[in-house]
């Protein structure tokens, strides 16, 4: 296993168990995962080591931005995982299709920022878990109806996990 896909698969998982967690991480996590999918489709030839630093530093500067601007951040989290979402949705229901699929990336990203807004907390748990779902599948190579399946399988994981964690821990809130 080489360390693009490691990394990638580290981040699905930490995204489809803990990403409600921190916005932070799910923002970071998500833009890794989008400039991976970016870089190896259009610079197909660059080193897996140059990849990951520009991944990671990627993934570094939207989780920073997170923090330092919060508000804003809720929209382009949104934009950038439901553009991800989108596209891998695409890619499993059309892979003979050329190019990165822009439409599909601008329609699921403005989707996403709009549902990011409105339904923030619950959406987090729901987008976290997609972006995760969506990672998984992309890194196992699932593709068509089969892939469209565990894409949903792993986000409903994901979704009851970390549903599981939000109650526990509002359930110790009140305990105190």
């Amino acid at each position: 296993m080489n360390a693009i896909t490691l990394a990638s698969l580290i981040a699905g998982l930490v995204l489809l168990i803990a990403g409600r967690k921190a916005f932070w991480a799910f923002l970071g996590l998500a833009a890794f995962a989008v400039t991976v999918a970016f870089v190896q489709r259009y610079l197909p030839n660059l080193d897996e080591r140059t990849l990951l630093v520009v991944a990671l530093v990627t993934g570094g500067i939207a989780a920073a931005a997170a923090v330092v601007l919060a508000k804003a951040v809720v929209w382009i989290g949104g934009f950038i995982g439901g553009g991800y979402i989108g596209v891998v949705v695409w890619e499993m229901l059309m892979p003979s299709a050329t190019g990165f699929p822009w439409v599909a990336f601008v329609i699921g990203g403005l989707i996403g920022m709009v549902l990011m807004k409105l339904l923030f907390e619950s959406l987090l748990v729901l987008g976290s878990s997609a972006v995760g779902a969506a990672l998984l599948v992309h890194i196992l190579r699932f593709e068509g109806t089969l892939g469209l399946f565990f894409l949903i399988v792993f986000a409903a994981v994901g979704v009851i996990i970390q549903g599981r964690l939000w109650r526990k821990k509002k359930e110790e809130a009140k305990k105190e």
